[in-house]
């Protein structure tokens, strides 16, 4: 008789060999269990200060060289370890923190019950890093979006209406004008995708983003429009092209920026034309049709644009004090200067429903009347600070 040993991958088998000369062979049931090897760490990526590492977990057999197992296991960010200043490991410098305003991400919902969640994350507005992310919950499909100077997204969870609600921002400083808001509400299905572009309010001349005129003086921009549309793309920074501005289906308009000089506030964003500025030679408020006029004065030495299509109106340099026009539907004229000086207009709103039809400009796009809004109301001389919307599914 003779015999080849068991292994983990193949049982024992035994020969036999007859006087006769006949042969026999015999494989016994029993396998050997593998040999565990030590832990092999394989595809390892370094964590860094900010961004977790990982690794493969992987053991084999020591008999067979099979592999047993494999878990992939993240490692935490180390975080940063500051001496004299600087950081040990990546020489960031140290610094205090400035929080943000919290943004929305990561919205889940879940549609049995019309609820879900989102992550509520807060950043640093000087280096970017993140501060801190919380988890919510909300029971009555309402997300929030505040102004990051992004184009953000929602995506429909199920077919139904939804009350969507927008709020322009304030032209610049504390007296630019005040932004609309407006609400309608909107059937959606499934899946389908709104773009949401909440506009800012400036701190100095330039434009607020989403159609702020700029300030070529010494004084404040037009606020950014708040809007909605139905064609865009998600976290770029650039909000000036035809397709975002021909499909927005709801507007706010923004207020005009202040001039700097007493009580020369800047015109309101209004619904549906916004309000005019102030001061000798004022911009003029934007009108559901047509963007509002930029007083001009003999000396300036550039040119002033007026409101246009979701622009606000720019100003020119008078050695002045002035104020810019708000962004919206339609943007607001820039105040003007020489000695006078003006503040800037407010910017219209809008909403795409049959009364307000007729005032989309003619363009290669329209959008469809399917997406007509249904009880559509506004308010004018409304929001402080940067613009923010909101959407509620009311209705399945």
């Amino acid at each position: 008789m003779s015999k080849i040993d068991a292994t983990c991958t193949s049982p024992s088998t035994e020969f036999y060999r007859c006087a006769c000369g006949e042969t026999k062979t015999e494989h016994a049931v029993d396998i050997i269990e593998h040999s565990l090897s030590k832990e092999n760490k394989e595809n390892i990526v370094e964590s860094t200060c900010l961004d977790s590492g990982s690794y493969d977990s992987v053991f084999y057999c020591t008999m067979c060289g099979a592999e047993i197992s494999r878990k992939n296991i993240v490692i935490e960010p180390l975080g940063h370890e500051f001496v004299d200043g600087y950081c040990v490991r990546c020489n960031k410098p140290e610094h205090t923190h400035i929080p943000g305003e919290a943004v929305t991400e990561n919205i889940v919902f879940t549609v049995e019950n019309v609820a879900g969640s989102y992550e509520s994350v807060v950043y640093c507005t000087d280096c970017g890093e993140e501060l801190s992310r919380e988890t919510k919950k909300f029971t009555n499909a309402t997300v929030n979006y505040t102004y990051t100077g992004k184009t953000q997204i929602f995506e429909a969870p199920i077919d139904g209406d939804y009350k969507l609600e927008v709020w322009g921002a304030q032209g610049g400083s504390s007296s630019g004008g005040r932004g609309a808001y407006v609400t309608g509400i909107v059937n959606l299905k499934k899946g389908e995708i709104l773009y949401v572009n909440v506009g800012a309010q400036p701190s100095g001349g330039g434009g607020g983003w989403n159609g702020g005129g700029t300030n070529r003086s010494n004084n404040y921009g037009g606020g950014g429009a708040t809007d909605i549309a139905l064609y865009g793309t998600k976290d770029t920074t650039s909000w000036n092209t035809s397709d975002h501005l021909y499909s927005r289906i709801i507007v706010a308009g923004a207020g005009g920026g202040y001039n700097g000089e007493g009580s020369n506030g800047g015109g309101y964003g209004g619904f549906t034309s916004g309000g005019h500025g102030s001061g000798n030679e004022p911009g003029y408020g934007a009108s559901i049709s047509g963007g509002g006029a930029t007083n001009r004065s003999s000396n300036c030495v550039e040119s002033p644009t007026n409101g246009s299509f979701g622009i606000g109106g720019t100003n020119a340099w008078c050695g002045e004090r002035l104020g810019a026009g708000g962004g919206g539907w339609y943007g607001g004229g820039a105040g003007g200067g020489g000695n006078n000086n003006g503040s800037g207009g407010g910017g219209s709103s809008y909403a795409w429903c049959a009364s307000y039809a007729s005032y989309m400009p003619n363009s290669s796009y329209k959008p469809s009347t399917n997406y007509y809004l249904s009880s559509v109301s506004g308010s004018s001389n409304t929001n402080t600070g940067h613009g923010k919307a909101k959407i509620t599914l009311v209705s399945k």
